[in-house]
């Protein structure tokens, strides 16, 4: 590096004043540049890169959520064919009027077609257990001549019992200790 600026120092060193300046703007002109376009592809990989916001949700057994969702302006399909998962399995995939809905959420999980046409791709989760505990992703599938999955919210829901459970769980627990005292 010191060699380099040494023979750099020497060259300029060498040239009139009026050429020295004219390679100082030329070579100020091109780091601009160099650092514009960095700035650019930084700023557009950190927005193709990044991950959605994850939402922290808690609710009792046997109560309904609607886990939020938006798929406006993400793309431009239409009608938006949208799939809900966990880490084990898919919840829900919904395209227009065809639904699937995934293995022990029959009739318990919906995105409302109504709803999904104007860009609410919110899952409505009814009857609460709390298997149902766990980590939600969305995504909007698009398929072209290349199937692609964009993700659209990631939401972690925690299930609790319900008071009146909790309550009879310990007067259950209690009325057990009382009968076994000799």
């Amino acid at each position: 590096m010191v060699v380099l600026l040494g023979s750099v120092d020497r060259e300029l060193n060498s040239l009139p004043w009026s050429d020295v300046m004219e390679k100082t703007e030329n070579l100020r002109s091109s780091t601009i540049i160099m650092v514009t376009t960095l700035i650019l592809m930084l700023t557009t990989c950190a927005g193709t890169l990044s991950e959605p916001s994850r939402i922290y949700m808690s609710v009792t057994v046997g109560s309904s959520a609607v886990l939020p969702c938006d798929w406006r302006n993400k793309t431009s399909s239409r009608p938006p064919h949208i799939e809900w998962r966990s880490i084990h399995q898919t919840i829900l995939e919904r395209q227009g009027k065809e639904l699937f809905q995934g293995e022990g959420y029959e009739r318990r999980v919906d995105v409302p077609e109504d709803k999904l046409l104007s860009g609410d791709c919110s899952l409505v989760l009814r009857n609460i257990r709390t298997s149902d505990a766990g980590l939600y992703e969305s995504y909007l599938l698009q398929k072209s001549r290349h199937s692609r999955r964009v993700s659209l919210q990631s939401v972690e829901l925690s299930v609790e019992e319900s008071e009146q459970e909790v309550r009879a769980a310990l007067i259950d627990t209690s009325r057990q200790r009382t009968q076994h005292v000799p």
